[in-house]
Formats: C-alpha cells, structure tokens, sequence
C-alpha cells in the first residue's frame, strides 16, 4: 500500500514544476498553489519534522500552519508568506529575553509571551534560537504570525541529534521506495 501512495503523489505532483521555496536542511519545501506548500523530507530529522506539524493545539491557536495532508515522507500545509520585516518586529520583544527565562519561566517571559499570543509555546521543548529566528516564520494576510518551522517546537530534533530508530528505519524504507519508483 505505501507504493501507491507514492506512485499516487508522483501522479498528482511534479516537483520538477514547482517554485522551490527556501527550507531547512531537512526538508525540501515546494509551493504547490496559492494556498499550500508540499515539505519533503531529506532525512530522518525531517520525518521528526513533520511529525511535529501533527500539533493540533499549536494548529488551533494559529501558532503552526494548518495541516492538509500527511504522506510517507511529506506533509502539506497551508502556505503562509515571509514577511521578515513585520516578523523582526513580531520577534523584537523576545530578544531580549534567553533560553534561561524560557526555561524559567520568568514573569517577563510570560508576559512577553502573552503580549503576543505565543504563550501555548511555553508548555513545549522548544528550540529557542529557532524560535527566535525570523526566517522561521510566516505572516498571514490578517497579519497574524505563524511559525512554519515545525521542527522549532521540538528541542530533540537539531542539527546534532541524533534521529529516532522509528525515523531511521522508516527512511531506509522511503530510500528503497524511491529508488524502485
């Protein structure tokens, strides 16, 4: 059954047409219309990456992007802009705060947080210098912030980490599936 659904997304998207948008180094992402993005996995780091994009809280408060649609090694969701000015403004009020006030969970950080709708954020491991990075987020239209790193919200998931064995092993599997297909 995993075949098909491969052979069936090949059928549906070819990649090779659509506008690569930047990503990180553990997903391609590729804009598949005007309202959603394709995020491929490059790696078992990416397949915990798109896990995370399975947070339905984080998805309901507006934090994440929404979710469309998951597959072996992809998931799509909804397609959210840089707008890295309006985002450094956004992001201004925690930089002056660290790692150790989110840690600590300082009155500052909460208050900070609060002031800007992030404080779900405050009950997760995040990677903090990914959450603070403006790269790593999006602006809606109605000028809310999201942030479209997924990954961001897991501090187990990072350049040096190493992968789950459930991630290592369902990657040689994606491996060997795309050299048959």
């Amino acid at each position: 059954m995993t075949v098909d659904i491969l052979q069936i997304a090949k059928q549906i998207v070819d990649i090779s047409t659509l506008e690569k948008l930047k990503g990180g180094s553990c997903r391609n992402v590729y804009r598949l219309n005007d309202t959603q993005v394709i995020k491929i996995a490059k790696s078992p780091k990416g397949l915990e990456q798109n896990l995370c994009a399975n947070d339905y809280l984080l998805i309901n408060e507006g934090i994440l992007p929404k979710l469309e649609d998951v597959g072996l090694d992809y998931i799509i969701t909804e397609y959210i802009p840089r707008n890295d000015k309006e985002t450094r403004q956004f992001l201004k009020p925690l930089r002056s705060l660290t790692m150790g006030d989110f840690k600590d969970k300082t009155s500052k950080l909460q208050d900070t947080m609060h002031k800007l709708h992030l404080e779900t954020l405050m009950d997760y491991n995040i990677l903090w210098n990914d959450v603070l990075s403006w790269r790593n987020w999006g602006t809606r239209s109605n000028g809310m912030h999201v942030l479209i790193d997924e990954g961001a919200i897991n501090d187990r998931i990072h350049f040096s980490s190493t992968p789950e064995n459930w991630a290592i092993q369902e990657w040689e599997q994606i491996k060997r599936l795309r050299c048959t297909n």
